[in-house]
């Protein structure tokens, strides 16, 4: 069982992975965008932009951005309103203005420079235009429903391209103004926490889940703990899986884009609401509070709220000591590793005996595994268990449970299962939940595309497609557009074995870990791969050669012995 913790991936960021040099090319600009940045005070903004690389290995090694209020004098002796210098580092997302106080309303221009990691000096880009609203500007209906696509997915198999299609259409049905999801019609915490990766990998959403989550974190009920939905009433208090979503949604924005200021804006009301839950629960052993709404949507098969809870708890330490390192503040990222180590502790006392799990549901299953509160000895058992139940039982899981259990299978060698279960929702007779449609596209970009961020916004990446031995599917084609560039897979089976063509973004490192043989002959652009450019044999571990890979397009070839 593989932890969903997401571990820092260090990489050799300028040296060459190869005995030959990497192509040298210039860095030119392939777009700027700006955002607010939200932790100043007074009105300003930030600066990203994306790099169009010549050849492989290309990273930004220094930047200088200009701003100014007349495109035509925007140039270093120009009239400028701030000048940044030249400055050296990687970083090319949400870099802030530091110049002086902006005033709103007004038209402004920038632009910036680029340096290469041979530090040549590049041309300056065209000048983009931004400004800031007035504070008597009317705010802008946001709506989810025509945010701008962010990634693309295709296979071999039918039903699950008919499936990615359907997960599109689920987002723009449900991220209308104000979120809508069965039960009732409300924007329920629960389906917005486990719908935000999937929805969020294929399309921007950022500042829509802002808008949301800006209500959200402002409505805390009962001694700090976040409510169910943003607002005030009944439908408002907490509960565990619900109230969650404060610490879920700005967690997975911030992995997947790298935009740190949805963890700032949550993370002062996700401290008051795990430090209310351990109040509550001072031994660790799982105390549900608020309503109790349990896993909604199973079949027959509840999970008590105390189990869930306990669950829950776990998560929630976990994304907080993330959400800890991003703030830098070490004391929170210990106590809540050791919470975390409390709750397993005092979850295997309580919920694991004599070698089992005392919870029968699928969903406790799933949620013992996926949280990885087991004793590792027990998690394959459980798992090969879960897997034989799935198999005579179908899905009986409620929307927290379906939500885990196709990485939960994948992790754990039952990968083919996974598809199944997959294409299952797309049968004749099926009506997958918003919850299942969405799980089910982003476990298609994680594991059949094999796109995983090693660090957020994916500055380090890898790339590891979980390819079923079955034949079940034996093409994939898919892409997602980083916040650095298009990261992208088309990968395919034959006879011979594998051919996988990978694109690394700009200013980015990654490692691709394609399946195969060990003794397998690979090869890059059909060369023996101690002769490519850029990349370079790590190991070879768990079934996977592991090739360490900086910037660019490589083709493999995998053919079996």
């Amino acid at each position: 069982m593989k932890s969903w913790k997401i571990l820092p991936l260090m990489l050799a960021l300028s040296a060459p992975l190869s005995a030959k040099e990497p192509e040298l090319g210039k860095i030119s600009l392939a777009s700027l965008s700006t955002s607010p940045d939200y932790k100043k005070e007074e009105a300003s903004v930030r600066f990203s932009w994306k790099i169009k690389a010549e050849g492989r290995g290309q990273l930004q090694s220094s930047y200088r951005i200009l701003v100014g209020k007349d495109k035509d004098t925007l140039k270093p002796d120009g009239e400028l309103i701030w000048d940044s210098g030249k400055v050296e580092g990687f970083e090319s997302i949400f870099m802030p203005y530091e110049g002086p106080a902006l005033t709103p309303d007004t038209t402004y221009y920038w632009k910036v420079q680029l340096w290469n990691n041979q530090k040549e000096e590049g041309p300056w880009s065209a000048p983009a235009s931004f400004s800031l609203p007035s504070e008597k500007s009317e705010p802008a209906t946001i709506s989810g429903t025509e945010a701008k696509s962010t990634g693309d997915f295709s296979c071999s198999d039918e039903t699950l391209n008919q499936l990615f299609k359907a997960a599109i259409d689920s987002r723009k049905k449900a991220l209308t103004p104000t979120p809508t999801f069965q039960p009732n019609g409300l924007p329920w915490g629960a389906p917005l926490q486990l719908t935000a990766r999937g929805y969020a990998f294929q399309a921007d959403l950022n500042d829509y889940y802002r808008s949301w989550l800006e209500g959200f974190v402002e409505s805390p009920v009962e001694g700090g703990l976040l409510p169910s939905l943003a607002g005030t009433g009944e439908n408002s208090k907490p509960a565990p899986g619900y109230s969650d979503a404060g610490l879920v949604v700005p967690f997975a924005l911030w992995q997947l884009t790298g935009d740190k200021s949805l963890v700032e804006l949550a993370f002062d009301p996700a401290v008051a609401h795990v430090g209310a839950i351990q109040k509550i629960d001072s031994d660790f052993s799982g105390k549900t509070f608020g309503i109790d709404r349990g896993d909604y949507g199973h079949k027959d098969d509840p999970t008590s709220s105390d189990f869930l809870a306990a669950c829950v708890f776990s998560l929630d330490c976990r994304i907080l000591s993330e959400m800890a390192t991003a703030m830098e503040h070490l004391p929170y990222i210990m106590q809540h590793q050791v919470w975390f180590s409390k709750v397993r502790e005092g979850f295997q006392k309580k919920y694991f005996v004599d070698g089992k799990l005392t919870e029968k549901s699928q969903t406790a299953q799933i949620l013992a595994l996926r949280y990885s509160l087991l004793p590792p000895e027990a998690k394959q058992p459980t798992a090969d268990a879960l897997a034989t139940r799935l198999e005579k039982e179908g899905l009986k899981a409620g929307n927290l449970g379906t939500a885990a259990v196709l990485p939960v299978l994948s992790w754990t060698d039952h990968h083919e299962q996974a598809v199944a279960l997959a294409k299952s929702f797309g049968a004749e007779d099926a009506a997958p939940s918003a919850v299942a449609l969405a799980n089910t596209q982003e476990w298609m970009f994680a594991f059949l595309a094999g796109f995983i961020h090693q660090s957020p916004g994916f500055k380090s990446l890898r790339v590891s497609p979980f390819i079923p031995t079955d034949g079940s599917v034996t093409e994939v084609k898919a892409h997602h557009e980083t916040p650095y560039g298009r990261l992208a897979i088309h990968w395919k089976t034959s006879e011979k074995g594998l051919s996988a063509t990978v694109t690394v973004p700009p200013n980015t490192t990654g490692i691709i870990a394609l399946p195969g043989e060990e003794k397998a002959q690979l090869t890059e652009g059909g060369l023996p791969l101690e002769k490519a450019v850029a990349c370079q044999l790590m190991r070879f571990a768990q079934g996977r050669h592991e090739i360490i890979a900086q910037s660019g397009t490589y083709q493999f070839e995998l053919v079996n012995p």
